[in-house]
């Protein structure tokens, strides 16, 4: 018997990738694998908002089988690449900022985000999730997700830096057009 190490369903000996959720196989005993990952596994590592991505990520997860479900993330829209600087999702801050600099591709982006934003963050929380689950004994697992998980508060201070900046910008350049 071999078993998914990403979805834990049961797949055929010999199988390249689990026909439930598409994963490569890495042939692993049942015994190696992490239990599922329960609310209260999800609310540690996401601390802020925690009820409201519960929702959005009951939609990825059917029957235990993850599938992509269309759903809007307003801050991923907004502000891509500083929200997920926020929620810790570091080279999809970095390809949403590159993305924000090339013309025209920036707004399939943008929207891009929007849809994705939940799904992503629900995939980086899952996978985080089930490596401190591998990694440690149950006890004191809730402890140590809510420090990997969770925000980066400084992000939040870089924001309204940046957004004082630019209004300042704005504010001095429609001065400037208006004197001249």
């Amino acid at each position: 018997m071999a078993f998914c190490s990403k979805c834990g369903k049961e797949i055929m000996e010999g199988s390249k990738f689990c026909h439930h959720c598409g994963e490569k196989m890495v042939h692993t005993p049942l015994t190696q694998l992490p239990a599922q990952i329960c609310d209260d596994e999800f609310i540690a590592f996401i601390g802020n908002n925690a009820p409201k991505y519960l929702l959005k990520f009951k939609k990825f997860n059917i029957e235990g089988i993850d599938n992509f479900a269309a759903t809007w993330h307003w801050p991923a829209f907004i502000v891509g690449s500083l929200w997920m600087l926020y929620r810790k999702l570091y080279l999809w801050a970095l390809i949403a900022f590159i993305l924000s600099l090339i013309p025209y591709i920036n707004i399939a982006a943008w929207m891009a985000f929007g849809i994705t934003g939940n799904y992503i963050y629900y995939k980086h929380a899952k996978k985080k999730i089930f490596e401190v689950k591998a990694a440690q004994p149950s006890s004191g697992i809730s402890t140590t997700l809510s420090q990997i998980g969770g925000v980066n508060k400084w992000v939040a201070s870089i924001a309204i830096i940046i957004i004082t900046s630019v209004i300042g910008f704005l504010a001095i350049f429609v001065a400037f057009v208006i004197m001249t």
